[in-house]
């Protein structure tokens, strides 16, 4: 005789049981808010590491500016300008750039300008700060920082 096949032997499901209704509906709500949050901090994260990527890659055109600008008339307006034109997809409201040749704070093109252009071999340093609001800020505020620093060393040319 022919040998039962083996589908048969295997039951249909236990979904047609009584006792076994609705019970994917109910892993289905254990399990949903897990992954909800897993979810979300995926991209909370993301965004995050995009934010700070970001900043650091603006901050180093902007040193490297910088340190580039000794003889031109507008080294401030142009190391600021080049920050926030790299910095775009970033809010430029959250953004606060310091700018220092050879450890002195300089805050305008003619504070810039002098100190560049006696400062050769020097140090010219471009530091961003960005106020970094996450998506859900009740929920990852906590655990990801506010404040985004970045900073980065030029030598006068």
């Amino acid at each position: 005789m022919f040998a039962q096949p083996i589908f048969s032997r295997i039951p249909l499901g236990y979904a047609k049981h009584a006792s076994a209704k609705g019970g994917a509906l109910i892993e289905f709500a254990l399990v949903a808010p897990i992954l909800f949050l897993l979810v979300m901090g995926l991209i909370q994260f993301s965004w995050f590491m995009m934010s700070l990527n970001i900043l650091t890659t603006a901050t180093s055109i902007g040193a490297q500016l910088l340190s580039a600008e000794r003889g031109y008339g507008t080294p401030y307006t142009d190391t600021v300008s080049q920050v926030l034109a790299s910095a775009a997809t970033l809010t430029p409201a959250n953004l606060t750039i310091t700018t220092l040749v050879d450890g002195i704070a300089c805050q305008s093109d003619a504070a810039c300008a002098a100190a560049l252009s006696s400062g050769q071999g020097k140090s010219a340093t471009v530091s961003v700060s960005y106020k970094f609001i996450p998506i859900l800020s009740d929920l990852f505020g906590v655990v990801l920082p506010a404040t985004l620093n970045s900073s980065m060393v030029g030598r006068v040319q």
